[in-house]
This record gives structure tokens, sequence and C-alpha cells, in this order.
């Protein structure tokens, strides 16, 4: 929705470059992820300082199951699982798995 885009970078960029959505009940993030045509979507900057916009981008995640995203920081990735999974890791792979919906799983070798 550009509210936090300076005069200077607006100036700065190619009008035909700016979608201006006046709208300001979703997040940039999500704005993105219902409106681009893409058949895959990189998050970047969406795992810094702030929690509340870490939780927005995995909650937008979880809100459109359909769009195949990863969110990248510097150590992590994160996206929303298929309804079925299956991870073989190599022994000391860190993993976290966080539910944002009902669901059950199975493990082992688990530390």
């Amino acid at each position: 929705d550009l509210d936090s885009l300076s005069e200077t970078s607006r100036r700065a960029l190619p009008p035909d470059r700016l979608h201006l959505i006046p709208e300001q009940e979703s997040t940039d993030f999500e704005k993105c992820l219902t409106r681009i045509a893409a058949p895959y979507v990189l998050g970047l900057g969406f795992t810094g300082a702030r929690v509340d916009h870490l939780l927005a981008g995995w909650n937008a995640l979880v809100r459109h199951p359909a769009r195949r995203c990863l969110i990248l920081g510097p150590d992590d990735v994160a996206f929303a699982a298929p309804q079925t999974l299956r991870l073989d890791l190599a022994p000391g792979t860190r993993v976290s798995l966080f539910p944002m919906t009902p669901l059950g799983g199975t493990s082992r070798g688990l530390l």
C-alpha cells in the first residue's frame, strides 16, 4: 500500500512500477500474495526485529495456503507445510514445526 515509502524513494521508482492499493485491512505482504501472478513467491525482509511483522507474515502464509511461498531470513526458512509432509533430515539438522491449525504427526529420531 506504499504507506511507509518515503517521497525520495517514490520519486526514484518508475511510476509504472508502483501499484497503489489504498485499503489498510491487510499487510503489504498479504497484498502481494493476493495480487501477483507467480508460480512461487520468496518473502524477504519479514523476519526482522518486529515480532508482530514476523507473525503477520506467517499468518498470511496460513490464510493463503494455495500460494507457494518461502519466507527467507538470515538463519531460517518458513513456509506453510502441505497437509502431508515427510522430512528425511540428516542427524543434527535443526527443524521446528509450529502448528497454526489442528494437526497430528509422528516422528522418529528427534532429540
